[in-house]
């Protein structure tokens, strides 16, 4: 079985006429994915590098290896880029990342199960939940606010 993989950013439109993209990371610093070495699409059969990155508005402007023009640019758009799990940093006692709260069990504050944790498709455009190790007390900050509490079962 592969190991697990974590997005971390989305390749947005092309900017400029020489090949960058508009880059949204989900990462707590957004430069961090130069470093992660190769990204892969969701499906595994593409490769990018990031060249340069820059911050803009809320998102980054990069250039990745072998992407010249703006209209290879413009086939990216869209493209989610992952990383093996082990690839991103060890979290303190108390942190994990959102990808590690999949499949929990949620219930409320009798804890009477209400469901389970999924994948929030709104979960990635909240510049403060960036896939960065959260704090138990984020958590339960954000449980909180849905009237709930989570655990395993």
């Amino acid at each position: 079985m592969s190991p697990p993989q974590i997005c971390v950013a989305r390749i947005g439109a092309a900017h400029g006429v020489r090949g960058a993209v508009k880059l949204w990371t989900f990462t707590e610093d957004p430069l961090a994915v130069k470093h992660y070495g190769p990204l892969t699409s969701k499906d595994g059969t593409r490769q990018f590098e990031v060249a340069t990155a820059r911050e803009a508005n809320g998102h980054l402007v990069a250039t990745l290896k072998g992407i010249a023009t703006r209209e290879e640019a413009e086939r990216l758009n869209g493209i989610e880029l992952y990383i093996a799990r082990e690839k991103l940093p060890d979290t303190d006692e108390d942190e994990y990342y959102h990808a590690d709260l999949i499949g929990l069990a949620a219930v409320n504050a009798a804890n009477e199960p209400i469901g389970r944790v999924n994948r929030d498709p709104q979960f990635r455009r909240r510049r403060h939940h960036r896939n960065r190790a959260a704090t138990r007390r984020d958590h339960a900050a954000a449980v909180h606010q849905c009237g709930g509490a989570h655990g395993r079962s």
